[in-house]
């Protein structure tokens, strides 16, 4: 018997009143790990927190220590930051030196959406009969 393998990764942020924001290159990074070994991708939601939305159709990353980062922030809704390992930060000031952080915004689950780089996805492993 082989070892045990998956055929399905179901991902998303969390919604709710005590949501915490989830980074978006976690769900990125879930995305390309599955594509890479061949096993379906569903994500569910962002959650309550979306990446700043620049309204380009391309994804726009907003790092904390950019000069684009300074004249967006007032176009933000409940802006707030996250770094890499989750840590949530809701004033710019408390940014720790030197860690890349993401411009996020708290807008409500269905604002936020389930769209990953404006992509869809919804994959389900097929049915064994």
């Amino acid at each position: 018997m082989g070892a045990p393998s998956l055929d399905w990764v179901i991902a998303g942020g969390e919604s709710g009143h005590g949501a915490r924001p989830m980074h978006p290159d976690w769900a990125r990074s879930i995305r390309d790990q599955c594509a890479a070994a061949g096993v379906e991708f569903f994500f569910k939601q962002h959650g309550e927190y979306r990446e700043f939305d620049t309204g380009s159709p391309a994804v726009e990353v907003v790092d904390a220590d950019s000069e684009h980062a300074d004249s967006v922030l007032p176009l933000a809704i409940r802006p707030s930051w996250i770094d890499i390992h989750g840590r949530h930060f809701r004033r710019q000031h408390e940014l720790p030196e030197g860690l890349p952080c993401r411009l996020i915004e708290r807008v409500g689950k269905k604002a936020a959406g389930r769209l990953l780089d404006g992509v869809t996805h919804d994959a389900m492993p097929e049915v064994a009969r």
